[in-house]
This record gives C-alpha cells, sequence and structure tokens, in this order.
C-alpha cells in the first residue's frame, strides 16, 4: 500500500510541473486510485459491510456511465457529416485538399476521399503559441487549400463570433484569399457552434 501511494505522489508531482494541465490529464491516476481503494476496502471496511460498499460503488458506475451515455459519448457526434463531406466532395476535385480544425477536417477529409494540405492535421493553438505552427504559415497552408473548415462560437442571440478555431488564421488575407461559403450548425456541440467552409480553390 505504501508503494501505490508514493507511486501517486510520484503522478502528481509529475502533473504538477508540467506548464498547462488538462483535466483528461487526471485519468492516469485511476488505477492508482483503485488500488487504494480496494486496500482500503480489505483494511478498514468490516466483512460484514463489504458487500454494501461493494453495492454501493457498482451503483454509482452504472449511474456514471448512464450520464456519460446520455450527456457526453454523443457529443463528439457529427450529425450532418455525410452533407459536409457530399459538399466538399462536389467543391473540389480528386487530389485537392484541405485543412482546418483539428477536431473536424481530419474526419471531413477522409469522408469525402480528400487529403489534408501539407498533412498538417494538427491545429491545436498550444501548436501556434509555442511557435510550432506560426500564424503565418498556418494562413499560408489555409490559403493554398481547396478547402478550408473553420469552426466559429456563436453568440445564438446576436450572431457574434466569438471565437474562432483555428484562431491564427489571418483572418484579413483570409477573406481576401477565400470565399466563404456557407456554415453548418454543429447541433451536439455544448455551446452554439458553426463549421464554416470556405472555398479557396478559386486563387489567381
Amino acid at each position: 500500500m505504501v508503494s501505490v501511494i508514493a507511486a501517486s505522489a510520484l503522478q502528481l508531482v509529475f502533473l504538477r510541473s508540467l506548464s498547462i494541465i488538462f483535466p483528461i490529464y487526471f485519468v492516469t491516476l485511476i488505477p492508482f486510485f483503485s488500488v487504494l481503494a480496494a486496500f482500503s476496502l480489505v483494511l478498514f471496511v468490516a466483512d460484514r459491510s463489504r458487500r454494501a460498499v461493494m453495492m454501493l460503488v457498482a451503483a454509482l458506475t452504472l449511474i456514471n456511465a448512464f450520464v456519460y451515455k446520455r450527456d457526453l459519448s454523443m457529443a463528439a457526434t457529427l450529425d450532418n457529416l455525410e452533407e459536409i463531406a457530399s459538399d466538399v466532395q462536389a467543391l473540389t476535385d480528386e487530389g485537392d485538399t484541405l485543412f482546418g480544425s483539428y477536431a473536424i477536417a481530419p474526419l471531413i477529409a477522409l469522408s469525402a476521399d480528400r487529403g489534408i494540405t501539407d498533412n498538417q492535421i494538427e491545429t491545436n493553438l498550444l501548436r501556434n503559441l509555442t511557435g510550432l505552427f506560426p500564424s503565418d504559415a498556418a494562413t499560408r497552408v489555409a490559403t493554398k487549400s481547396a478547402i478550408f473548415l473553420q469552426e466559429a462560437l456563436v453568440d445564438p442571440e446576436t450572431g457574434r463570433i466569438l471565437r474562432l478555431r483555428p484562431s491564427y488564421v489571418d483572418e484579413s488575407i483570409l477573406r481576401d484569399a477565400c470565399t466563404l461559403l456557407r456554415g453548418y450548425p454543429l447541433e451536439r456541440s455544448a455551446d452554439f457552434t458553426v463549421l464554416f467552409l470556405w472555398d479557396c480553390s478559386q486563387q489567381e
């Protein structure tokens, strides 16, 4: 048990050393806490109470699974995938490439049988902030693509764009080089999000 506690502590120290911590990183602690829970059940819970504790744990697990299935598991589902992929196919030729939000562009590319421009699949903001994918490079990749896919968080009352992803593509250059054709509402997103489809294939 001491070794498990020590391992848990080391993992916490490791997480604390990271410059940026995302909630999903704490999943790495689950195995340690599971072992600690098992030890605690054996050492500190009377024999006659263990069955009740195990039933409580099972019930909480089932409730958690139900809530995840109901509220979270479908959040990443793209209901209009076929529509978007069909539009991309109609607007592009075989061999054309697209670029855009890391959460959606690869899926659209696979569904539409199109490639990703310069294989730039990962467009997470951290790549830009660390200098691995500067704004001028991202803008160049976006405008030389046949299609640029950009997620936009929109205020449902005013229609004002609150946030873009990827956000570091130069909007002024993008608007000069490409044409915004349409927007697709992403119905299952937690916020009101629209996927913008930019046509960049008509550049001279």
